[in-house]
């Protein structure tokens, strides 16, 4: 069986060593998703890229996902850089703007949130994860079979995370009313 194991993380540095160590364990690239609202951070590995480092050199010889870096506009949330399969989730049909820059305008009808829930999270997460991107949060997700469940865990928790509920109750406190 397989399930989606996430971590939410409060910069894009710590979020991008959590997929390089996800790759170098062989996680497939197309079961890993990066999303950040971080947009001027995860710029940075974009510019290393374009600026002639290679994508090989800037990515230590990995970096699936993180090659596949796009700039999303999602409805409730604003710029975010996504990929992997929640990408193409928040993408639905949007319009992509540059094949050069890899930059893509737009998100599903449904919006970040719904694409989220229909991803697999539970609306009430995704609701949360929404509003932590939306404050320049990072989220990684990882699509994984039951007998790999523990090695994501201890990869992903080699790396600085926040705790949902934590997240959740600090948001309440400052007046977010969560989902409706």
């Amino acid at each position: 069986m397989t399930k989606i194991i996430s971590a939410l993380f409060e910069t894009y540095a710590d979020a991008e060593r959590s997929v390089t160590q996800l790759e170098a364990a062989d996680i497939p690239n197309t079961d890993i998703s990066l999303v950040t609202g971080d947009v001027e951070a995860s710029n940075s590995f974009e510019r290393d890229v374009v600026a002639g480092a290679g994508a090989g050199a800037a990515l230590g010889g990995v970096g699936g996902v993180l090659a596949g870096l796009a700039l999303l506009t999602a409805p409730g949330v604003g710029q975010v850089v996504a990929a992997g399969w929640i990408a193409a989730a928040l993408v639905g049909a949007t319009m992509v703007a540059g094949a050069t820059t890899g930059a893509v305008v737009g998100a599903g009808a449904g919006g970040a949130i719904g694409s989220l829930t229909e991803a697999g999270f539970p609306s009430s997460e995704s609701h949360l994860y929404a509003e932590a991107l939306r404050r320049g949060r990072s989220l990684v997700a990882v699509r994984v079979a039951d007998e790999r469940e523990g090695e994501v865990r201890a990869i992903l928790a080699k790396f600085p995370s926040l705790d949902p509920s934590t997240v959740r109750s600090a948001y309440e406190a400052e007046g977010w009313a969560g989902p409706a």
